[in-house]
């Protein structure tokens, strides 16, 4: 299954990295009236990071330079997050890559990205057996 999802390049704030939530729901239902879905179990809570060097040229873009921790705390790096996810998929029981592969829709970061990344979740394991790896 793949899942579109249009947004703007996340803001950041004290002690954590810029990230984006998601949530796994193996069941839905499409609710014809207004095209959305009505989502079932909750089956997964994780979070998706950026490259820093990305990261690095959106924070000189408006409206990130307007960031009121920008000039005074700044914005945390990946590996500083404060719920150690991102430190955590590289230990011991982690190796996974929580960073979205990205790509420049024309020649600059201003023209806009495509951010992709791979999720899998077993349906053959039972629920109380799995471990969720981004979870904190």
């Amino acid at each position: 299954m793949s899942v579109l999802n249009q947004a703007i390049y996340p803001g950041y704030y004290t002690g954590r990295a810029t990230h984006v939530h998601t949530k796994v729901f193996p069941e839905w239902e499409v609710i014809p009236e207004n095209n959305t879905y009505k989502a079932g179990r909750l089956s997964h809570v994780g979070q998706f990071f950026f490259d820093e060097e990305l990261n690095m040229v959106v924070d000189k873009m408006f409206p990130y330079v307007t960031n009121p921790i920008k000039d005074t705390i700044g914005r945390t790096r990946n590996i500083q997050d404060s719920l150690n996810i991102f430190a955590d998929s590289h230990g011991p029981e982690g190796q996974y890559n929580p960073v979205f592969k990205v790509h420049l829709l024309g020649g600059v970061v201003s023209q806009g990205l495509v951010a992709y990344i791979t999720m899998v979740r077993s349906q053959y394991i039972p629920e109380e057996e799995f471990v969720f790896l981004t979870e904190s």
